[in-house]
C-alpha cells in the first residue's frame, strides 16, 4: 500500500539482535508497487542498515485461482517460495514490532521442543491525532514509501496517541501484564480444533517454521475472502498436523489502527477488510478444515513447496 515502509523498517532497525549477528535473518517485502518504487526501498534499507534481499511483487496466480477476490494470500505465498530460514515471521506494514521481537523468536525456537510450533504476540492499537495523522493525498501516492510527514521512529507507544482496546479473542490479559511491568513469558495455548474456541494467532505479526509452511504447501489460495482467512487456514490445517500454538506475553506489537484513522481518506488501506467475506471466514472455513472436509494440503497450486526449496530456486531468484 502507499507508504508501508517507515514503520517496518524503523522498529527493524531498533532490533535488539541485530548486535550479535547483522546475518541472522532476510528481509523479503512483497509489494505490488514494486515496479514503481523498489529503488527507493533498497536505499531506504540501506541506511537504516535492514538486510533486504527481495522487494517484489506476487507472483501470477495459480491458474485455477485467477478470479479470487483480492491476493493476500497469493502474496503470502510469493513470500514463503522466496524464504531460506529455518523459522518464518510475517509482518504487516501497519505493524510497530517491539525491539525484542526477533530475539524472542530465535530464543523460542532455539528450544528443540518447539520445532512443531507456531508462535504469536499479542497486540495493541493506536489512534494518532492532529499532527500525525497521515495526509489525504499520501494515502493515494503509489510511489510513496514513507506514510507520514513527521519522522516514525518511535513505536506509537512514545507518541500522544490513543490506546485503542483490540477485538475479541486478543490475549488482553497479556497486554495488562505488560504493561504492569509482570509480563507473562511464552504461554501454550490450548487446541482450537479440540476447544473449538478461537485461539489468537495474527498474521500481522507472527512465525511459524518453514517445515509447517512446507508440510502445508503454503496458503490455500482459492480460499482468498479476506481479513483473517490466512489466520485460520495455517492455524488449523497446522494443529492436524501436529503444530501446537504459543504466545509470548513479553512481546508486544503495536498496530496503527488504519480502519479507525483512515475511514474517509484510505480506500486503498481499508478496502481489503471492508469487502472481507466474514461469515465463511468465521462459519464455514474453520467447520470445514476441523472435519476434514478437505485435505490439509494445499492442492490447486502451481507449484510444490518441498520440490522448490530441494531445488535452491529461493536463491536462484
Amino acid at each position: 500500500r502507499p507508504g508501508g515502509y517507515d514503520i517496518l523498517f524503523n522498529s527493524l532497525n531498533k532490533q535488539t539482535i541485530k548486535q550479535k549477528n547483522n546475518e541472522l535473518y532476510e528481509l523479503i517485502c512483497i509489494d505490488e508497487l514494486a515496479p514503481m518504487r523498489s529503488a527507493k526501498v533498497y536505499e531506504m534499507a540501506k541506511s537504516l542498515h535492514v538486510p533486504l534481499v527481495a522487494v517484489v511483487p506476487s507472483k501470477p496466480k495459480s491458474k485455477i485461482n485467477m478470479d479470487t477476490k483480492f491476493g493476500i494470500y497469493n502474496a503470502i505465498n510469493t513470500g514463503i517460495l522466496m524464504a531460506r530460514g529455518d523459522i518464518v515471521t510475517f509482518v504487516m506494514d501497519f505493524t510497530w514490532i517491539p525491539n525484542n521481537y526477533l530475539e524472542r523468536t530465535v530464543e523460542f525456537y532455539s528450544r528443540a521442543e518447539n520445532h512443531k510450533s507456531l508462535l504469536a504476540y499479542p497486540e495493541i492499537f493506536f489512534s494518532l491525532k492532529g499532527e500525525f495523522l497521515p495526509k489525504p493525498e499520501n494515502l493515494e501516492n503509489l510511489r510513496l514509501i514513507t506514510l507520514f510527514s513527521w519522522n516514525q521512529t518511535q513505536p506509537f507507544s512514545a507518541e500522544p496517541n490513543k490506546y485503542i482496546k483490540g477485538g475479541d479473542g486478543r490475549p488482553e490479559d497479556m497486554v495488562r501484564s505488560f504493561f504492569n511491568k509482570n509480563p507473562l513469558s511464552f504461554e501454550r495455548q490450548p487446541r482450537r480444533h479440540v476447544t473449538g474456541e478461537y485461539k489468537f494467532w495474527e498474521l500481522s505479526f507472527a512465525s511459524c517454521p518453514f517445515s509447517v509452511l512446507e508440510e502445508l504447501n503454503g496458503v490455500e489460495e482459492r480460499l482468498d475472502y479476506g481479513d483473517d482467512c490466512h489466520e485460520a487456514n495455517i492455524q488449523l490445517r497446522s494443529e492436524i498436523l501436529g503444530y501446537d500454538l504459543w504466545i509470548d506475553g513479553q512481546t508486544v506489537a503495536e498496530n496503527l489502527a488504519h480502519k479507525n484513522i483512515f475511514q474517509k481518506h484510505g480506500n486503498l488501506w481499508n478496502r481489503y477488510s471492508k469487502d472481507t467475506i466474514q461469515d465463511y471466514v468465521i462459519l464455514k472455513e474453520p467447520g470445514e478444515i476441523i472435519t476434514k472436509q478437505r485435505p490439509v494440503y494445499s492442492e490447486g497450486h502451481d507449484f510444490n513447496i518441498t520440490i522448490w526449496r530441494a531445488n535452491d530456486c529461493a536463491a536462484n531468484i
